[in-house]
């Protein structure tokens, strides 16, 4: 496998020589992006993070630790968003599991998640993280 910064050189290249100036998809040109940091399980709480560099492709990014008892569908238990543009790292807020039934098997994973005027134009999401009685 040849190195990234070789074939990208050559690609560069041989657009300059075809005549042309090589463009960026507007998402590329703009530099805006979502990343998902690990879910943990640290003592009694899970907790999740993200971040995102927002130049303008996003109103609204959000961070969930998304969660399910015993093999139900997952729901949202804690989250947090920002709107603003910049780079920023942030968590959601920590999922307390110290009242969780003991006798039951939890699975949680951290979801973030990048909004255009409501819709949903990105979306990333972590490991998965058990606590209870699982099997």
């Amino acid at each position: 496998m040849k190195p990234l910064k070789k074939v990208v050189a050559v690609i560069w290249a041989a657009g300059i020589a075809a005549g042309g100036v090589l463009a960026a998809s507007p998402a590329q040109a703009a530099g805006s992006r979502i990343d998902i940091g690990h879910t943990i399980v640290d003592g009694r709480y899970v907790k999740g993070s993200g971040s995102m560099t927002n130049n303008g492709d996003y109103t609204n990014v959000c961070i969930v630790i998304m969660g399910k008892r015993n093999g139900s569908g997952y729901s949202d238990k804690t989250k947090a968003c920002r709107s603003n543009r910049g780079s920023l790292t942030w968590s959601a807020p920590d999922l307390y599991t110290g009242s969780l039934d003991g006798k039951a098997c939890y699975e949680f994973y951290t979801r973030i998640s990048a909004y255009k005027n409501g819709t949903r134009v990105a979306n990333k999401n972590s490991n998965h993280v058990r606590v209870g009685t699982c099997e």
